[in-house]
């Protein structure tokens, strides 16, 4: 056996084909954890998607094969995944529907030869419908003969087993009384053709449901034009299509259309909209050397652009593969369904026969057994209980995808919707994250001349004041910066220093805020060695924070700040914004002596951050938040990433998280009553096969309607900007 290495992990995506309930499900993944060096295979029944953790030199085709011999087809997706998986739905839900409708028919002819029918033609139409039946069987329900005689002997019992056995056994049963005692008209053979029908229905609609709630998730891929027009070395263009770009080529992007791949502007200049990616509304002004973003829509003006991502190497292409990664994943909430599904069937089968054995022991005549046993194989549903978390999942994945709400699994969403403590780090969260003139006193032009003089530092002071001064600023000569005290240069033959009243002495008083001194940053501004302006620099909180801390007030939550900023500055932005309370001072081991400190109150807590000293913190939370516009490091260390820089978006992803949650155990309460329920009313022997198939895939359809309940409602609550903005 080839050594494996484990030290450089990835995701490996499959298609997997074949499966029809949660029994299925159960088996693909115990086969897929088998293979060496697979550290987790997490498969969902909603997508027919399966994402496996393995060692770096583990070949996909292991993994093809472990999932074919276990009775099922798979295979790695190709780029083109998503209009593959359309064209796949599409001709499964054709299938089914073409399959149910002959099943259904046959069914209503063996329904009406039990009607008042002179008994010479009741025998020679019963036994037509007899053999049409077996026709059903051989066409419309040949598959789950198929796989039933292939997984027997595996020891896999499934969806498929139970029909079989079922259908099988009502036509045997309808065969012998018709054949050999001659009677005109078998009780049961109305079930063979009724339930075949039913299930291939009830499948239909799951492959539509599975579909339809996926669309939410490939309609982020369509926001990336198809097309786009490469820049030949000659300056000629062709158009191509994207999955011909590569990296290194030229792009032209024209007024009004969507950038195709990520890079930098080579040449022009005009502003791009990129509030699909980041929610923020205003276009945002494009020159050479900034970068552009796939998907993002450029206004007036022609952009050229340096390809330097392409496909799911963009970001838009991460965001899709992430949402990907999360639907084949289950949260906890689904642990105790995955635990019933495993012995689900062989527990009906066992059910089934205790039935029929029991009736016949009781001094009945057999036939009451074998149709109690008939009707507790069709009853049972273990595609509602495979369905109940799975749908449901993928439509609130796909909610929060519309939103800008990117959850890494199930488990993250789960965690999120369990909160009741939300904390904020204050710098890049609840505020702007960068300095910016608030105030100034003395002589209006002392802006321009300073930003003038600052125009070349690094400093962020000094890029507040140029990006507060108007565009025209004059050359500035002699700069040289004084470490520890500011800049000073020639600016219109006059000399011009910026920086601290130590250096520079107080310059004039700037306006009182309300409650007392102005907090920030204070720069003094001296023209020819006399003070002439003062300005008040500081990080500013952002316009939406206020409403952000209200909204998740309203919906009972604790809400907490911290700061590594001054306790007058810090409690000065928390009584501003009405939170609670308020930790300033603390260093990222404080941060996270605090967020433990809360978990031992018992709190379940969710830490909203965008820097690298909020990753250990984000990692050790009930369940981390970081900005999408903030450094890979959170990203990294949280377990879900908010793809804009609104706070606001938090109280989102909080009440799609309990929205998705709800419906979950909706469904899951739902599929277990009604096995609950029905398996004893057949056991009982009232319940026809016939009745007991439609009532099995009536169950799939509640918890398909009620998962797309979930969708409607999400959608309403969903805030503008963002991602649901552009979808």
């Amino acid at each position: 056996m080839p050594v494996v290495s484990f030290r450089a992990m990835k995701s490996v995506p499959l298609r997997v084909e074949g499966m029809h309930c949660a029994a299925c499900v159960g088996r693909v993944e115990k086969v897929l954890r088998r293979v060496p060096g697979v550290e987790d295979a997490q498969v969902s029944y909603a997508t027919s998607q399966a994402s496996v953790r393995c060692a770096d030199g583990v070949d996909p085709e292991a993994l093809v094969g472990a999932v074919a011999r276990a009775g099922y087809g798979a295979r790695v997706p190709q780029a083109e995944r998503w209009a593959e998986q359309d064209r796949d739905a599409a001709a499964a839900l054709r299938a089914n529907l073409r399959d149910a409708a002959l099943s259904l028919g046959v069914g209503a002819l063996a329904l009406a030869a039990m009607g008042p029918v002179p008994h010479a033609w009741m025998a020679a139409w019963s036994r037509a419908v007899l053999l049409l039946s077996l026709g059903v069987m051989a066409g419309p329900g040949r598959g789950f003969f198929v796989r039933t005689a292939r997984n027997v002997p595996r020891g896999v019992f499934d969806m498929d087993t139970l029909v079989a056995l079922g259908t099988g056994a009502a036509w045997i049963h309808a065969a012998r009384a018709l054949l050999w005692q001659g009677a005109h008209h078998a009780p049961s053979l109305d079930a063979v053709p009724l339930v075949i029908g039913m299930v291939r229905l009830g499948q239909a609609l799951e492959v539509r449901a599975r579909r339809d709630a996926g669309r939410a998730l490939r309609a982020l891929l369509d926001l990336a034009p198809p097309r786009a027009l490469r820049v030949q070395a000659d300056g000629t263009g062709e158009t191509v299509a994207l999955a011909e770009l590569r990296v290194g080529d030229r792009v032209r992007v024209a007024a009004g259309a969507r950038v195709p791949a990520d890079g930098t502007v080579r040449s022009g200049a005009g502003s791009v909209d990129e509030s699909m990616l980041r929610g923020e509304p205003m276009p945002v002004p494009k020159a050479p050397g900034d970068r552009v973003h796939a998907g993002t829509v450029n206004g007036p003006g022609v952009l050229d652009v340096d390809v330097e991502a392409v496909g799911e190497d963009s970001a838009l292409g991460r965001i899709v593969a992430l949402v990907d990664r999360a639907q084949a994943t289950r949260p906890p909430v689904a642990a105790l369904a995955d635990r019933v599904a495993s012995g689900f069937v062989p527990g009906v089968m066992a059910l089934a026969a205790a039935a029929g054995v029991g009736w016949t022991l009781l001094g009945h005549d057999p036939s009451r057994g074998l149709d109690a046993a008939l009707a507790t194989l069709v009853v049972a549903c273990p595609c509602a209980l495979g369905l109940a978390t799975p749908l449901s999942l993928v439509v609130g994945l796909g909610n929060a995808a519309r939103a800008g709400v990117l959850p890494r699994d199930g488990a993250a969403l789960q965690a999120l919707a369990e909160v009741d403590t939300v904390v904020f780090d204050k710098t890049g969260t609840l505020t702007v994250g960068r300095p910016v003139l608030v105030a100034s006193s003395g002589d209006p032009d002392a802006v321009r001349l300073a930003a003038a003089a600052d125009r070349h530092t690094q400093h962020p002071l000094a890029r507040a004041l140029v990006a507060a001064a108007p565009l025209d600023l004059p050359d500035a000569e002699d700069v040289r910066v004084v470490p520890g005290c500011g800049v000073e240069a020639r600016v219109e033959g006059r000399s011009v220093r910026v920086g601290s009243a130590r250096w520079l002495g107080e310059g004039p008083p700037l306006p009182a805020e309300p409650g007392g001194a102005a907090h920030g940053t204070r720069l003094v501004v001296a023209v020819d060695g006399t003070p002439v302006a003062t300005l008040l620099v500081r990080d500013v909180v952002r316009e939406d924070a206020a409403a952000a801390v209200a909204a998740l007030r309203a919906r009972g939550l604790r809400v907490a700040m911290l700061s590594g900023d001054s306790r007058a500055e810090a409690e000065r932005v928390g009584a501003g914004l009405g939170i609670d309370t308020v930790h300033a001072e603390v260093l990222p081991d404080g941060k996270l002596a605090v967020l433990r400190a809360l978990a031992a109150e018992g709190r379940r807590v969710a830490m909203v951050g965008d820097g690298v000293n909020d990753a250990p913190a984000l990692a050790a939370a009930h369940v981390g938040l970081a900005m999408g516009t903030g450094t890979d490091a959170a990203m990294e260390a949280a377990a879900i990433t908010l793809r804009n820089a609104q706070p606001g978006t938090v109280a989102v992803a909080i009440d799609i998280a309990r929205a998705t949650l709800r419906n979950v155990r909706q469904n899951l309460v739902f599929a277990f009553a009604y096995n609950a329920v029905m398996l004893p009313v057949a056991m009982s022997g009232r319940l026809p096969a016939a009745l007991a198939g439609t009532a099995m895939a009536l169950s799939s359809v509640s918890v398909v309607l009620n998962a797309g309940r979930l969708r409607g409602r999400s959608r309403r609550s969903v805030a503008p900007g963002g991602v649901a903005g552009a979808v």
